[in-house]
């Protein structure tokens, strides 16, 4: 049986670009799963833009569906928030995040309900990060990630460090302490599991991922991002001729053999960055 085709995304807007792409892992193929992975990206009105990834989980009935849910809920909320004035302060902001949060998890009961479905059917993680004029921060419940670059130019094509600014981890995955275990936006007492960073400065480049590149895009022993893994991404990538051909090339290179060596899970990898001032 054949994968079928990476479900891609991409965003222009007047300071950022930006791809991303889902990907079925050989192990759903090989059982005729659906890819459970769901991202988005959406523009806010006053600048900047909102990403945000989700992992459906892989004993859940419908968690494709629960994943695309909480996606698209979350991204629609947060924009329609902030087409006002942002938030006055970190406090106000933590406030719209959680609302955001509560609005994603309610729209999963009342999915569960409508089909009639066990609410751990749509069982889902969920990570956000917001590139706003005013304010940058990741946020999650699970254990997806989010990475971000917060100053120096751009790598060399063949990935080397050079003077690129250092890579960060605002959020640490949430893993359980059994192998695959992690907390779901279905969980009981998930808000006590949400997790909200801000930047300390708007980043130059934002990467989310699902936990099928965990291997690839961290340096799990050390709890950091793997610099030369996103180094070489981003130069690949901010180097394709278009930005079609750029979401494309991601999507390939999440179903190639160098990634499928390393997982036979889902994965999904979201990435942005500022454009080049002319």
């Amino acid at each position: 049986m054949t994968a079928p085709s990476p479900t891609c995304t991409q965003l222009s807007t007047a300071d950022w670009l930006a791809a991303g792409s889902s990907a079925m892992g050989t192990s759903h193929l090989a059982d005729s799963a659906p890819c459970q992975d769901s991202h988005g990206l959406k523009e806010l009105p006053r600048g900047g833009f909102l990403a945000a990834v989700a992992d459906g989980a892989g004993s859940a009935a419908k968690s494709e569906v629960g994943s695309r849910l909480a996606v698209d809920v979350v991204l629609a909320f947060l924009a329609q928030r902030l087409e006002s004035a942002p938030p006055a302060d970190d406090t106000a902001w933590a406030t719209l995040i959680r609302e955001a949060f509560d609005a994603a998890a309610t729209a999963l009961v009342n999915e569960a309900v409508e089909r009639n479905l066990p609410l751990t059917a749509l069982s889902t993680t969920l990570m956000l990060a917001v590139v706003h004029p005013q304010r940058s921060l990741m946020a999650g419940v699970g254990d997806c990630v989010a990475v971000a670059q917060t100053s120096g130019s751009a790598p060399s094509p063949d990935g080397a460090q050079g003077t690129t600014g250092e890579w960060s981890l605002p959020i640490k995955p949430a893993r359980g302490e059994y192998a695959n275990e992690t907390t779901f936006l279905t969980s009981p007492g998930w808000p006590t599991r949400l997790q909200v960073e801000f930047l300390a400065a708007t980043p130059e480049r934002v990467a989310l991922f699902s936990d099928g590149l965990l291997r690839l895009a961290l340096n799990l022993a050390a709890a950091a991002p793997h610099a030369p893994f996103f180094n070489s991404v981003f130069a690949f990538l901010t180097s394709q001729p278009s930005l079609d051909i750029t979401a494309q090339a991601l999507g390939e290179f999440l179903q190639s053999d160098r990634v499928n060596a390393r997982t036979d899970d889902d994965k999904t990898l979201v990435v942005a960055w500022r454009c080049p001032v002319v």
